[in-house]
């Protein structure tokens, strides 16, 4: 089956007409839903916005009231003492400290009965002093303001002869900060719009998955057994579970098809019983003449292989989402709980759950990939849940940094054995012919869980909380379980076949200059940058300058919004002008050099051009990457299997991965974390440059062949 995004290519010409008219109706259907998508979800965010404007201004009023209450209490209980208003003392910073334990409030005052301030804090100005209320009169009764902010004045009434209440002596002013009102209603508009952005995503995905699985991939299996039966062969049967029409029409022609290969059963065996040999012989030959120009096997009916790559993509969409809720919180969260031990420094400490994560992922990844052959993805997806729903767990209920290392541990080896086991079922189900359009489904796929899990994550911690959000994760996961029992095929379980040794594939791999050249000056730098910056310091710094943690998810997505936009674009480029070497070299230095340029930022969206130039420059530079090292090792992957290399490279550049939070923690412990993001990007960009410097002088190192007559930059590979 084929497993592209526009993946209906039926073998014969006769069904191009009708894949072309799925494919139209396919973008149809997909463009009516979103479009209902958006209107649904705009609707839904301006009623939001109408609700919160309704709650926002009484809460805030209560607030207001609540600390002029306070500071009117402590004010009579002086005047009660024969204390004048002018005459008290330290009201500044009285009134200052009453503040500090209420959000939205911009300043409180005293003014006497003309209106005249006589003790303020320090942002009250006449432009944002009201004028005195009309209804302002003893009894002590609030009246609230509205111009030119809004706020609440109680009066301070002095006592008369007989005990009773006087005349208004003086009164206290709480204003409410208008800025504290737009910038929660920015904040409304972002997380609106990011849940519209969201729910854009995981539409898309449901739709496509279900689309392609139930109309796109049946359809084009009713169209190869029609061109099959069109040409003579009746031998073959299409096996699919399913109640749409086109799975009925399937069924159908099995039945069909069935039911001939039983009278030939029934006709072989009459056969069989005559009693003139002559007649048996002669018979059986022209039978076999006719089983022969209709394919039709000794062995019966062969069944078509009818698994398909979009199987696994939404549980693993899920998944990944789950994993990814946790990258815009998790350095802060760990950073909260660690403490210093054994000599290690707090700082280094908070960047092992990130460290140990990567580790965890590198170590178990070449197994995991032999047990998801043998085992298949079904069996792989939900042995892998267990420890990854445990490692969620333990992550919500962390008490010290060591709990949240164990649970990051575990989520790892969960979330090796479920991305290889996904990976190997789209690459199966898509045939020798067909990989690398089926691997734009699994790229795909993260891709689009690392934006909705990130935004996700980022919004919830910021809303609930850290535990909370590990706690979604747990469901979330738990959920993409269910999913992938329901719609993975289970897989027979098949002997395990001997394999080329990893420890030799590993020895011959490193025995190649240009390889290890790659390894140490591109592949590991490279993820040096995307753990220790992005994962680790970009988060921290964005902490660092006040952003919430909703704020540091937004900036994270746009590493792989970068990706999406401009790796099929730099991979198209590299193809077709056979530059995959000067691509690898420039995406590198355009990765660090964003942080290295900006590394003195601190606003939110200079950090953001920084997270920028990371993406672009990886998606300038990974996949030109990995096409580099496949052409550079051929002659690894002939001796050991593509797949030991792949996974061989996969291991290797790992150990960027798990260097990185590390290095980026020892730097930042004596140079902060801004300085430390520049400290490494410098390096990225200085072992980029070096590494297209070397290969100048040795065209070795860039894939040239000795007997080339010509080496040039990133031209001969």
């Amino acid at each position: 089956m084929t497993a592209s995004d526009g993946m209906v290519e039926p073998a014969d010409p006769a069904g191009l007409e009708v894949a072309g008219l799925l494919k139209a109706s396919r973008s149809r259907v997909v463009v009516l839903c979103v479009t209902m998508l958006v209107i649904a979800t705009v609707a839904a965010g301006l009623m939001a916005f109408r609700v919160y404007e309704r709650v926002l201004g009484p809460e805030l009023l209560q607030t207001a009231r609540i600390a002029a209450s306070t500071i009117t209490s402590t004010a009579v209980q002086a005047m009660d003492l024969g204390l004048e208003p002018r005459d008290f003392v330290g009201m500044e910073e009285f009134m200052a400290d009453a503040l500090k334990l209420h959000r939205g409030l911009l300043y409180a005052a005293m003014l006497d009965d003309g209106w005249t301030v006589i003790a303020a804090t320090s942002a009250v100005r006449p432009d944002v002093l009201p004028a005195r209320p009309a209804g302002l009169a003893c009894p002590a009764e609030a009246v609230v303001v509205m111009e030119p902010v809004q706020g609440i004045v109680v009066p301070l009434c002095a006592g008369n002869a007989d005990g009773g209440t006087g005349a208004v002596a003086a009164a206290i002013l709480v204003a409410n900060d208008p800025a504290f009102v737009h910038g929660q209603f920015e904040v409304l508009v972002l997380d609106v719009a990011t849940a519209l952005l969201i729910g854009l995503l995981l539409a898309f995905e449901i739709l496509l998955v279900l689309i392609m699985r139930s109309i796109a991939e049946p359809l084009t299996l009713l169209i190869d057994q029609l061109s099959r039966v069109a040409h003579g062969d009746i031998g073959a049967s299409t096996r699919i579970t399913g109640a749409g029409e086109v799975s009925s029409a399937l069924a159908s022609m099995d039945r069909a098809i069935g039911s001939i290969h039983d009278r030939v059963a029934v006709l072989k065996g009459r056969i069989a019983g005559m009693g003139d040999a002559a007649s048996r012989g002669r018979l059986s030959a022209r039978l076999q003449e006719l089983l022969d120009r209709f394919a039709i096997g000794a062995d019966g009916l062969r069944t078509v292989k009818a698994i398909s790559p979009w199987d696994v993509r939404l549980p693993l969409v899920l998944f990944v989402l789950a994993d990814e809720m946790q990258k815009a919180f998790l350095p802060l969260f760990s950073r909260s709980l660690a403490e210093p031990v054994f000599g290690i420094s707090a700082e280094t400490v908070s960047a092992l759950p990130l460290t140990v994560y990567m580790a965890v992922i590198a170590l178990a990844t070449p197994s995991c990939g032999r047990l998801a052959d043998r085992f298949g993805a079904r069996r792989m997806v939900i042995l892998g849940l267990v420890p990854a729903i445990a490692g969620y767990v333990l992550c919500a209920l962390a008490q010290d940094a060591l709990w949240l290392i164990g649970g990051r541990g575990l989520t790892a080896l969960g979330y090796a054995l479920i991305t290889i086991a996904c990976q190997s079922h789209i690459i199966a189900a898509a045939g020798e012919t067909k990989r690398s359009l089926a691997m734009t489904i699994f790229i795909g796929a993260l891709m689009t869980a690392s934006i909705c899990g990130t935004a996700i994550g980022g919004i919830v911690a910021d809303r609930v909380g850290p535990n909370a959000a590990f706690a979604a994760s747990a469901a979330v996961a738990a959920l993409a379980g269910v999913i992938a029992w329901r719609m993975v095929p289970p897989s027979e379980i098949h002997p395990a076949t001997q394999r080329s040794s990893l420890l030799a594939a590993m020895r011959d791999m490193l025995l190649n200059p240009a390889f290890l050249a790659f390894l140490l000056l591109a592949a590991i730098p490279s993820k040096i940058a995307l753990t220790g910056i992005l994962f680790y310091l970009v988060p921290l710094r964005l902490a660092e300058i006040g952003a919430g943690q909703a704020d540091i998810a937004r900036v994270l997505i746009i590493y792989s919004f970068m990706n999406i936009a401009a790796g099929p674009m730099a991979a198209r480029f590299a193809d077709r002008r056979n530059v995959h070497f000067a691509m690898m070299v420039a995406g590198g230095a355009v990765s660090g050099a964003g942080a290295w340029l900006l590394a003195g930022a601190d606003q939110t969206h200079l950090i953001l051009l920084i997270v920028a130039c990371l993406g672009i420059g990886h998606a300038i530079c990974v996949a030109p990457g990995v096409a580099f090292a496949t052409k550079v090792c051929q002659p690894e992957a002939e001796r050991h299997g593509r797949t030991t290399m792949l996974g061989v490279l996969r291991m290797m550049e790992r150990i960027g991965s798990v260097a990185g939070p590390a290095a980026a923690a020892a730097v930042a412990v004596s140079i902060g974390f801004g300085p430390a993001i520049g400290a490494i990007g410098a390096g990225v960009v200085a072992v980029s440059l070096t590494h297209g410097v070397v290969a100048i002088a040795v065209p070795a190192l860039r894939g040239a062949r000795r007997d080339a007559g010509r080496a040039e930059l990133g031209g001969t590979e």
